[in-house]
Parts: structure tokens; C-alpha cells; sequence
């Protein structure tokens, strides 16, 4: 194999390519990235069985064709450090050589017909929905999302699709996020995807994108780029079940007046609490706090009296997802699970039982 590009092109590649490979035990042969040149196309793929990303470039007419895994760090820094100019590649019997000018750098490779093999469109159902709106309602949903609870399946989020509508969900246990999107996608599936793999999605997906899924991957490809990753087994909790009702009151908020003083008591405590009557909200640090804050705010809400202890995280990573300038809270008795609400995106919280 003989390949010849120029470096910015090899380098945006394997910098992109850097998520998708094993980064711990470099015995592995995800640890590396697989090259590939056929019929004037370059292709490079990375993947540590999970998740993986295939780029293709055409019309490279400097190649000879053949196959070489090249470790993906190592390869990635030498290219890193070249100029800007020509790169050429090419194996030399168990090395590739990456050559520019006067510089030359041997790495040690492994056998290219034992890299994974990336799953088939063919054996897919294209899904239809819009692309930028769900990038957007993965990258809502992601702050809800568990980071490393035993359940698995709660480090992640559930693209439930149905004939005439789908939606998106997420949960840590102490609150829910759901949004809920009346769009057909023509396939009736639930599909758990990692934490790890929605945050790839939410920056692959753009308008020429098109999604396939099957019972265990989806896929997305793009014009030169195609991206997989394997959906998790397991039962993601039946989340309506946890949904209330439309509860006593609800209440709308100015968003950022809200957002701005939550970051203030922030400053001093994890939790807030939250004084509700008629005319105004008083917004007061934690008990536990050690130094206090106490903001009045002037709202007029219908409510004669009602008190709230709540995760201020929970807050503002809502707050921090919506675009309209109010939301909503929806509230049913003290002490009891309440609703966040903007548009079609809805988080239920647990309140802090103080």
C-alpha cells in the first residue's frame, strides 16, 4: 500500500477518529486505525467495538491499493508535528512508514483483516426524522443522563419511536427528561443509546445525514463520513409510569431572571429552596449552607403559600437547554416530584427532602 495526501487532511481525520479508539490496553487492534486505498478511495476507519466512525475520501489518485492498522495516537502525533505539506504513506513489510521530505517514522502494525467489521445500511430501516432538531433534543437530554449508576442502561438515553411520533428520554433516578416530538419516523422501536454515543451523534448529525437502525446498531451516514454505534441490551425503566398527571398548580417563569439568580446561590450551596406566594418567589440557600443568600423576586404566581428544596443543578441544566424566554413549573403538593416544562421538553425532578 502507497497513499500520498496532504497533511491537513490526515490530521482533521485522525484527530476526529481520536473518540473511537481504545485508549487503555494498546494490545488491542482498536487501539488503532484502519487504512485502507481501493480504486482511487482512501478510507479510514476507527472503532473500539462500541462505537465507530469510517471517513472516505475520493479521487485520491496517488495510491497503491492495499490495508494497514497504524496505532491511532502514535500515528496522529507524528502527523500532528509534520508540515504542511505532501505526507506519504506506504508499508514496509510488518511497519508503515510515514515519510515527508527528509523525516521518516516506522511504527509497528497489526494484521489489517483482523479490525472489526462495521455494520451494514443494507440490513437497516432508514429512519425519517429531522436531523438538526434531533441533534438538539439528544444534546437536551444528555444533562439527565446517569454517569456511571450499576444500571447500565441509565448511562444513556431512549429514542423511543413509534409510528406518528417519538421521543426522547432520559433519567438518573432523580429526575426525568422527556421530549416529545409529533413527527413520523415510520418505525415502531426503542433504541438505548450510551451516554458516550449521543454525544457523537448530537455533533455528526446535520441535513444530509441519514439514519438506519436494526436491532442491535445505528447508523448514521454522512457524505464522506459514516458513524455506528451498538444499541445497549437491558429494559430502560418504564418511564411513564413515573410521569404525574397535570398536577394543581403551574406557574410561568422569565427564564433568565431565573437562570441568573440560581448561579448566584449556586455560589454558596448545591441545594436552593423556594418560597412561593401570590406575589413573588423568594429564592434562599440550602439549610446546610454554612454562609447564606436570600433573593426576592417579584412574580406573580396565584399560589397563597407553598416551599420547595430542590437540586440547583437540576435547574439550571434545564434552564441552561431552553430556548424560549418562560417555562413553566408545575407543582402538586410539598415534598412531592415536580415539572419543569418548556415547549415540548418536560424534566420531572425530586425534591430534596429537608
Amino acid at each position: 500500500m502507497k497513499i500520498s495526501i496532504q497533511k491537513n487532511i490526515l490530521e482533521k481525520i485522525l484527530i476526529n477518529s481520536q473518540s473511537f479508539t481504545e485508549k487503555r490496553d494498546l494490545t488491542q487492534i482498536t487501539s488503532h486505525v484502519l487504512i485502507q486505498a481501493k480504486d482511487g478511495t482512501l478510507t479510514i476507519k476507527a472503532t473500539d467495538y462500541e462505537i465507530g466512525l469510517q471517513t472516505v475520501i475520493t479521487n485520491n489518485e496517488n495510491t497503491e491499493e492495499g490495508e494497514v492498522t497504524a496505532n491511532s495516537k502514535k500515528i496522529a502525533d507524528i502527523v500532528k508535528n509534520l508540515r504542511d505539506e505532501i505526507i506519504n504513506l506506504y508499508t514496509e513489510e510488518q511497519l508503515l512508514v510515514i515519510q515527508q521530505g527528509n523525516a521518516e517514522f516506522k511504527i509497528p502494525t497489526f494484521i489489517a483483516e483482523e479490525f472489526p467489521k462495521f455494520p451494514l445500511t443494507k440490513t437497516s430501516e432508514q429512519v425519517q426524522l429531522s436531523n438538526i432538531a434531533l441533534s438538539e433534543q439528544i444534546k437536551m437530554s444528555l444533562p439527565a443522563a446517569d454517569n456511571n449508576n450499576p444500571k447500565h442502561e441509565l448511562n444513556a438515553i431512549l429514542l423511543d419511536l413509534r409510528n406518528t411520533e417519538y421521543l426522547v428520554v432520559s433519567t438518573d433516578t432523580k429526575r426525568l427528561s422527556l421530549i416529545i416530538c409529533k413527527e413520523q419516523s415510520g418505525i415502531t422501536q426503542k433504541a438505548i443509546i450510551s451516554k458516550k454515543s449521543a454525544l457523537e451523534i448530537q455533533k455528526i448529525l446535520n441535513n444530509e445525514s441519514k439514519i438506519f437502525i436494526n436491532k442491535t446498531n445505528l447508523i448514521i451516514e454522512n457524505t464522506n463520513t459514516t458513524f455506528f454505534t451498538k444499541l445497549m441490551s437491558g429494559e430502560y425503566p418504564r418511564y411513564e409510569a413515573i410521569i404525574p398527571n397535570e398536577l394543581k398548580y403551574k406557574i410561568e417563569l422569565p427564564k433568565q431572571e431565573i437562570l441568573d439568580n440560581l448561579h448566584m446561590i449556586a455560589s454558596l450551596s448545591n441545594i436552593v429552596t423556594i418560597s412561593i406566594h401570590s406575589n413573588g418567589i423568594q429564592l434562599t440557600t440550602g439549610q446546610d449552607a454554612q454562609s447564606q443568600a436570600k433573593i426576592d423576586l417579584e412574580i406573580n404566581t396565584n399560589i397563597a403559600s407553598f416551599l420547595l428544596h430542590a437540586n440547583i443543578k437540576y435547574f439550571i441544566d434545564f434552564l441552561n437547554v431552553t430556548k424560549s424566554n418562560t417555562f413553566f413549573m408545575e407543582l402538586e403538593e410539598e415534598n412531592t416530584p415536580f415539572i419543569l416544562i418548556s415547549e415540548n421538553h418536560k424534566t420531572v425532578i425530586m425534591p430534596v427532602i429537608i
